[in-house]
Formats: C-alpha cells, structure tokens, sequence
C-alpha cells in the first residue's frame, strides 16, 4: 500500500467506529448523549490533521506521529471499551508516519536506479 492510501485508511477506520457509535448512542437526545458524541469525534479530528499539510512535507510526518501517539492515549486513556475499536487506526497510523519518514529523496531515487548518473565519486582516491 502507498503511504497516501495507509493515511486515508487509518482516517476511515477512525470514521466507522465513531459513527457506529454515534448511531447506536442516539436514541435519546440527552445532554450526555451529546456529549458522549462529540467525544466520539476527537479521535477523527485527531486522525485528519495529517491531511492538511502537504503531502512529502515535514509537517505531515511530524503531525501523522503526532497524531499516533494522541490516537493511542485516547485509547488507553478512555478505556479499553469503546477505544478499543481504534486500535487498528493507530497501528495504521503509526506504519503511515514511518514510511513517510523513511521515503528515498527523489535525486536519491534517480542516482541508485541510474548507473550511468553523473553522481559524484564519494569514495576517496585510491593510493598508489
């Protein structure tokens, strides 16, 4: 899987269990229940943030581990009951961050699949 599409997947299994959730907790419109929602929604909130940085960018690495470690204290903060279901979106979320911190820079890339690249001898001369 490209790291793009383990991104959006760890946002949709983040997704599903909130609105699962959601729909299985309205049938009162209580104050709690309301708020019981919103808390529902944090872990999608947190789960989108790596999307509003460029894709390739520091910024999107730093906030997808960023986003990892929040997803994972919200699961062993909140509980093992109902968390327990976004599980799976921070493991994803934790294998995205590294692979799009451990990606091959792109004039990295052309010089290791090219031979014959003009790349510059980093081996010192040799002694006669």
């Amino acid at each position: 899987m490209s790291r793009m599409s383990l991104l959006l997947t760890a946002f949709l299994l983040t997704l599903l269990p909130s609105v699962l959730f959601i729909a299985l907790v309205h049938e009162d419109w209580s104050k709690a229940t309301v708020a019981i929602s919103f808390l529902a929604l944090v872990p999608v909130a947190i789960a989108a943030v790596p999307f509003l940085f460029h894709p390739g960018s520091k910024g999107r690495v730093c906030a997808a581990y960023g986003a990892t470690l929040l997803l994972f204290g919200c699961v062993t903060r909140m509980g093992f009951a109902v968390f327990l279901f976004y599980l799976p979106a921070t493991a994803l979320m934790a294998i995205a961050a590294v692979r799009m911190a451990i990606k091959t820079p792109a004039h990295m890339a052309n010089q290791l699949d090219n031979p014959n690249s003009a790349a510059p001898n980093t081996f010192p001369p040799a002694r006669s």
